[in-house]
């Protein structure tokens, strides 16, 4: 459950709320002669003020590939080279744009709360079969279950907390 509430805080830390953040496309997978590669293992990402990202491939050669990549990680991002080095202006965010990013980020929220809810019951599976494997008692069962379901609430309430942090980013002007 850590895990998918860790997952679901680095996935809302990419979506851009007008600011550029190396975060945004760090871990783009780019083409690397045939072999999908996270972008920050192939290239130095930067954001040397709030409205550009800079990337530095390794390999010059990787540039066309990167530009893709970017292109078709569908993040409003157009990026520019000089032969050299990558440049992406980060855009100001429309009001448009905001309410699409709201919807993407509660779309993110309920693939982790439903990944929670599918961990909730593959426990209790577990601890069903536990129990009519005399394992443990029908007490331990219910105490165990109690438990699931409080640290599933705890975790759900963690993800609405970061859900409802990163809406009021996005709508912020």
């Amino acid at each position: 459950m850590e895990r998918s509430v860790k997952s679901l805080h680095e996935e809302l830390n990419k979506i851009h709320v007008g600011q550029a953040n190396p975060a945004m496309i760090e871990d783009l997978k780019v083409d690397y002669y045939g072999t999908k590669t996270p972008l920050n293992q192939m290239a130095n990402v930067t954001a040397p003020d709030s409205s550009l990202l800079v990337v530095q491939p390794y390999d010059s050669s990787q540039i066309e590939s990167i530009e893709k990549a970017v292109l078709e990680a569908d993040l409003g991002l157009n990026p520019n080279n000089d032969g050299e080095i990558v440049r992406i202006p980060v855009p100001k965010l429309s009001g448009e744009r905001r309410d699409e990013l709201v919807n993407l980020i509660q779309e993110k929220s309920e693939e982790a709360k439903v990944s929670l809810r599918n961990i909730r019951r593959d426990t209790n599976k577990k601890i069903d079969s536990l129990e009519e494997d005399g394992e443990i008692t029908e007490d331990d069962k219910y105490m165990l279950k109690d438990r699931v379901d409080e640290t599933t609430s705890e975790m759900t309430k963690r993800i609405e907390e970061i859900v409802e942090d990163k809406t009021e980013e996005v709508r912020a002007i």
